[in-house]
């Protein structure tokens, strides 16, 4: 369905691992911590990979988001975060003919640290992590550099990813969009946008 394509770019979290328990549960620490109650209907109804937006949602003060960031992370420090049934089988498949690279905001030493757990780390010929970019997703600067890091032009790349920043980064940057079902992200994608439960449907729409 999409031969032109000769770079695929992927989110991380709840793309390719899932993480979502994990994170669930450092979000729900670490507002506890700072007095306010966890409500998880709230976090996927608001949910962006830009986690400052959720601090917002749940009214955290902005002088706590620094130590905020910092518990968040002692939470999931460690925590075996597993990829998706089928993932690395189909990244084998995807990078017998395509240049494969990871976009993300999650920051670069918890990202490196899952990707050498799972062992997927090996299928990437570029990760753009929140450290390495002034401005987060949806902005298109992540994407961009790693176009430019594989010798790449939009019209050469798709984006998979599960959020709405995700697709509005990936249409900014002029990148085709594949949405992946996930328990982080409940919206509505626009209409016509390809929709796969799993990266292990992939292979079959670049056949």
């Amino acid at each position: 369905m999409l031969p032109h394509v000769r770079g695929i770019f992927f989110d991380f979290d709840g793309t390719l691992v899932d993480s979502y328990s994990i994170h669930i549960d450092a979000y729900r620490q670490t507002f506890e911590r700072f007095g306010l109650t966890w409500n998880e209907p709230l976090f996927r109804s608001t949910y962006s990979p830009d986690w400052l937006q959720t601090y917002r949602a749940f009214a955290l003060p902005e002088e706590h988001w620094s130590a905020a960031d910092k518990h968040w992370v002692e939470c999931v420090s460690g925590a075996c975060v597993p990829a998706f049934a089928g993932a690395a089988a189909a990244l084998t498949k995807l990078r017998e003919s395509r240049q494969l690279g990871i976009v993300t905001s999650g920051s670069r030493i918890r990202v490196m640290q899952d990707l050498q757990l799972t062992a997927l780390g090996e299928h990437f010929g570029v990760v753009i992590t929140g450290d390495d970019i002034e401005h987060r997703k949806p902005n298109p600067d992540g994407l961009h550099r790693a176009m430019s890091a594989l010798g790449l032009s939009a019209a050469e790349c798709a984006y998979v990813g599960d959020a709405a920043a995700d697709c509005e980064m990936a249409l900014a940057a002029g990148v085709p969009f594949i949405g992946v079902r996930s328990n982080f992200a409940h919206w509505t994608p626009p209409e016509g946008t390809v929709l796969v439960d799993s990266v292990a449907d992939l292979p079959a729409l670049f056949r």
